[in-house]
């Protein structure tokens, strides 16, 4: 028999809606940082790639040397002037261009130049083209 003192115990349906509310408050929040990790490791990817790009033309303006730098221009106003490119290179699928900008330094006395590569793509999904640019000094021997 059923007695009065008895309780029965189990969980409301206000309490039941409530911590679905919460995880499904959770879980979108889960998703979220998600998505915005993913296409945030794709553009380091991308990042990356176009950093190799240009590093492996810088090494070989190095391995080539002060020599192979002939042509260049006087640069007083500290701008460079295109010395190569621009090339088209494939940055983690996406087609990019990279450009080597030579600017001699000659002004007070030494003898050295300044060489900045650059390589620039576009994404699909942003609107505004990515760059990055690697700058060095070569010294004549």
């Amino acid at each position: 028999m059923y007695h009065k003192s008895e309780k029965i115990r189990g969980f409301t349906l206000i309490e039941c809606l409530v911590s679905i509310f919460i995880l499904v408050i959770i879980f979108a929040a889960g998703i979220t940082i998600f998505i915005y990790s993913r296409a945030a490791l794709a553009q380091a990817v991308d990042r990356r790639m176009a950093l190799e790009s240009a590093n492996a033309e810088m090494e070989n303006i190095r391995n080539n040397g002060y020599a192979s730098l002939s042509g260049t221009v006087f640069c007083s106003s500290g701008n460079s002037d295109l010395w190569d490119g621009p090339d088209q290179v494939n940055i983690a699928g996406l087609t990019g261009q990279r450009s080597v900008f030579v600017c001699d330094d000659d002004f007070n006395g030494s003898d050295y130049k300044r060489v900045r590569v650059e390589v620039s793509w576009q994404h699909p999904d942003r609107t505004t083209p990515d760059t990055v640019s690697l700058t060095t000094i070569i010294a004549s021997p």
